[in-house]
């Protein structure tokens, strides 16, 4: 007997290339292990560490709410960029502003305003009560009066579950990716000329607020993701086999009786 099956492969591949990747691994001096090839090594403070229990996949960066962090230096680079991170946030530890991933310029010290931005835990600015929230500033905002804010919610924050976070900066225009799915997106009036130099997990920019819960495979981009590449990153589906690829085959099985 001859039997032809047909099969189709639909898990696409993972975008290659990140500045910057933290996944929850430790170096071997237990730091925040960056995944890209790149060594940008973060630090961990205040108790801020990887657990095992839990991740997408196991393990992930576990932080207290309280003043747990993690930071790491970055190159330099402005224009288009995406974050995207798995949160699983905890329910008694996220007010307002409460940072997940926060990227600021630094000159020495943090400068927390100006072109920085942070995805937190949203409330009443803007209308993103109990979702996630992109939060930024452009380059007149330099005093922290949030006079020009810019903020674009993502999704509903869901307590003890993770959930896939992206947001993409490309052609002026900011978008926002749930699950892997485009949510919002944002073309502020005054150019949005981000200036990264310094990513914190954990924290708000300004360092005041903490984010309580689970953050893992935080990935940095200096180029914006096509929504297919989001997918990608949200589905975190297996890597296929050596020679395979991402498309539609014919395997042929004979089986002699």
């Amino acid at each position: 007997f001859l039997f032809v099956i047909s099969s189709v492969f639909v898990s696409a591949q993972t975008p290659t290339g990140p500045v910057a990747s933290y996944d929850g691994s430790k170096t071997a001096t237990g730091q925040l292990q960056d995944g890209s090839g790149n060594s940008l090594h973060g630090t961990f403070f205040n108790g801020a560490t990887t657990t095992s229990t839990d991740g997408k996949p196991a393990p992930s960066m576990s932080f207290d709410g309280v003043n747990d962090y993690a930071i790491a230096d970055i190159p330099d680079f402005s224009g288009d960029f995406t974050f995207s991170s798995w949160v699983r946030p905890l329910s008694s530890f996220n007010p307002e502003f409460s940072g997940i991933v926060s990227s600021v310029d630094t000159m020495g010290a943090i400068d927390p305003w100006g072109n920085s931005f942070q995805i937190d835990t949203g409330g009443a600015l803007a209308g993103c009560s109990g979702q996630y929230r992109f939060l930024g500033s452009d380059s007149s905002d330099l005093s922290g009066a949030l006079a020009n804010v810019i903020p674009l919610c993502i999704g509903n924050v869901d307590v003890n579950n993770f959930h896939h976070l992206a947001v993409t900066y490309t052609s002026g225009t900011l978008r926002a990716y749930y699950d892997g799915l485009p949510t919002n997106s944002l073309t502020p009036a005054v150019p949005f000329i981000p200036s990264l130099r310094k990513v914190m997990l954990g924290r708000n920019r300004i360092g005041t607020i903490f984010f309580g819960g689970s953050i893992d495979e935080t990935r940095i981009y200096s180029r914006a993701l096509t929504a297919s590449e989001i997918v990608a990153l949200a589905t975190a589906a297996p890597a296929l086999p050596a020679g395979v690829s991402s498309t539609t085959g014919t395997v042929t099985i004979e089986i002699s009786c």
